[in-house]
């Protein structure tokens, strides 16, 4: 836990003159354990699920490979010899390089709100944002992100340099209630200045209600 987190967020509100209420109460590791303990709706609260993302990469020629092909081009209309290629670039170097891209440098991490009741759609997701993976991050990695155990995090990943997308089913609610990177501390706050306050990107891509 981090009240560190905890007191970036009550500054944050403040210099944003945003009207909330803070809650202390017991250890809670759960949006289900929270609402129940805060007496709030499970769908009042704001879960902020932490994930690892792969963007998908768009085929690129290097612009190297560009003017390796034009220069290729240029010798072969010139000497009608194919070899003046190979002498030149390399045919294979060519080829190799066709499709420039750094995929293993694709990997980013992202956060995304959704009420407790319901759960991210990680289908819709890729659609929308284009991506070629989407999964939950470790707790390594949400603790190294936000600095929060997974159970306190907060939906502030702006914060923590994180995009931030929010489900448009969130603000279907005049209230929200969520954990302030803490499992001791959670904040009330009118779903509307939440939006205002911290811009995240509203979105569809929640399922189903969770049974």
């Amino acid at each position: 836990m981090s009240k560190e987190t905890f007191l970036q967020i009550i500054n944050f509100l403040n210099n944003k003159n945003v009207q909330f209420e803070h809650l202390t109460h017991e250890h809670v590791h759960s949006s289900e354990d929270a609402a129940k303990i805060r007496g709030n709706s499970l769908n009042q609260a704001a879960k902020a699920i932490v994930l690892k993302v792969k963007l998908k990469v768009e085929k690129k020629q290097d612009p190297t490979t560009t003017s390796a092909k034009a220069h290729y081009e240029n010798n072969y209309n010139e000497n009608h010899d194919e070899n003046n290629y190979n002498d030149n670039h390399g045919e294979n170097n060519y080829k190799n390089n066709q499709n420039y891209n750094h995929e293993e440098n694709n990997y980013k991490i992202i956060q995304v709100v959704v009420p407790g009741h319901r759960r991210i759609d990680l289908k819709s997701l890729k659609t929308l944002l284009n991506l070629k993976s989407a999964e939950l991050a470790s707790p390594e990695e949400v603790l190294e992100k936000t600095g929060c155990t997974i159970g306190s995090v907060p939906p502030f990943g702006k914060l923590f340099g994180l995009d931030t997308y929010a489900d448009s089913s969130l603000f279907e609610n005049e209230t929200i209630f969520f954990s302030a990177g803490t499992h001791n501390d959670s904040i009330k706050i009118k779903s509307k200045d939440y939006l205002a306050a911290l811009k995240p990107e509203v979105i569809n891509v929640s399922s189903s209600s969770l049974k």
